[in-house]
């Protein structure tokens, strides 16, 4: 896609390639364990991207040994270089979500999102819930991951498919668990004329 954008287009109606946002993501695994580490896994990202600056850099799974405010003060870094605009996060919970925003404030870089598991499989979740309260309040945009529950919530689901879906044994689903949910959205896709997916999406 990020190829495709980059090639000169003719005019087209409703195309949505030009208001695309290039984002990657950073794994602070333990052998990048220093602000270096994460400024050369930035500039290799900006050359396979082919871009000079990367719009939002992702800090994957903040349970590294450092604590997550010495990966935002390596990203305030990367920005007074001109290397990337803002840092989001994934998977981080309502405290680590109020600390990298408090030293996003600190060391001069915004930080705009957070990317998690979430869908209507997992959103009795308090921990969630909690977080998401965190994020609307500190301005923070949630990018939900896995919407429709890698397929959990759509029409084409089988016994097959469940049997080796990810979501649902990381969840620990078991079908007469999922199968009220999907009732519902059955009934309510029926109603508006629209897929399963789509009322998922909608929620």
């Amino acid at each position: 896609l990020h190829r495709q954008e980059k090639q000169p287009q003719q005019p087209q109606p409703q195309t949505k390639l030009s208001n695309m946002m290039v984002m990657t993501k950073f794994l602070p695994v333990p052998w990048r364990a220093t602000h270096a580490s994460f400024e050369r896994a930035v500039r290799q990202s900006c050359q396979r991207l082919q871009v000079d600056c990367i719009e939002v850099y992702l800090l994957h799974s903040p349970v590294h040994w450092r604590p997550v405010e010495f990966w935002v003060e390596a990203a305030a870094m990367c920005k007074r270089k001109g290397l990337l605009q803002s840092l989001g996060l994934s998977n981080a919970n309502a405290d680590q979500v109020r600390r990298a925003v408090h030293a996003g404030k600190k060391f001069g870089v915004d930080v705009v999102c957070n990317q998690v598991h979430y869908s209507l499989l997992d959103y009795k979740s308090e921990a969630l819930q909690e977080m998401e309260q965190t994020c609307r309040e500190l301005n923070v945009t949630i990018v939900a991951f896995t919407p429709i529950g890698q397929g959990l919530l759509t029409d084409g689901l089988t016994e097959e498919k469940y049997s080796t879906n990810k979501a649902a044994k990381m969840l620990r689903l078991s079908r007469d668990e999922l199968d009220p949910l999907r009732n519902v959205i059955t009934e309510l896709a029926k109603t508006y004329q629209k897929t399963m997916a789509q009322v998922a999406l909608n929620w």
